[in-house]
């Protein structure tokens, strides 16, 4: 490691982490993500995020979704091109959405390609339908996660599976008890990347979290 011109020559490489990538120019990454937050601010949702380097970045844009499947652009932001130092970006949803609403981070390249990060969830106001979902490991292992949650009533759930686009890759139902649910699935054959579980109820509404494959 150079840490005066901050190089970093490295040998031997068999696999690829989510934060970088080996080989040409082509194949890195375009931008190392630090984080995205989405958290409620005086009737508004402030939007916080940072990079740790970027590649060929164009702009970011932020989008927001009532359900946690569709979303629509609220903010865009330029990118800064090419980048090695720790950059911060914020922005605001002037006019959200009352109740549970989720947002994420869509960065283009110049060349058009672009990427999303994780799914964060606001509730701004009360939403008597809104229940916890925790969904563990995250990451994924051996593309096993375990859902848990609490329920009021005795009924059918859907699981619905999303990729990065939106696209349903896997669906199950299953009847849930009173109190406590503990629910395991397994998908093989997914390449790597994020994924947004949906859980559906009658009762309940629809919630959404996300979930690394």
């Amino acid at each position: 490691i150079d840490t005066t011109n901050n190089i970093c020559t490295w040998s031997g490489l068999t696999s690829f982490s989510f934060d970088m990538a080996a080989g040409d120019e082509a194949s890195a990454l375009p931008i190392h993500l630090l984080y995205f937050k989405a958290k409620p601010e005086s009737g508004k949702v402030r939007l916080d995020w940072s990079t740790a380097s970027e590649t060929n970045n164009d702009y970011f844009t932020v989008e927001r979704s009532k359900s946690g499947s569709d979303f629509s652009p609220v903010l865009t932001v330029p990118g800064a091109g090419t980048s090695t130092t720790t950059l911060y970006y914020f922005g605001y949803d002037k006019q959200p959405y009352s109740g549970i609403s989720y947002y994420r981070l869509k960065q283009t390249d110049f060349d058009g390609k672009f990427e999303y990060s994780e799914i964060e969830s606001v509730n701004l106001g009360e939403d008597k339908n809104q229940i916890a979902l925790k969904i563990y490991p995250n990451p994924a292992i051996d593309n096993t996660v375990h859902i848990s949650f609490t329920s009021e009533v005795v009924e059918v759930n859907t699981i619905n599976v999303y990729d990065a686009v939106g696209k349903i890759i896997y669906t199950e139902q299953f009847q849930s008890v009173k109190g406590i649910n503990e629910h395991t699935i397994t998908i093989p054959d997914l390449a790597e990347g994020i994924y947004n579980i949906e859980l559906e109820s009658n009762s309940n509404g629809k919630i959404i979290q996300s979930v690394r494959f």
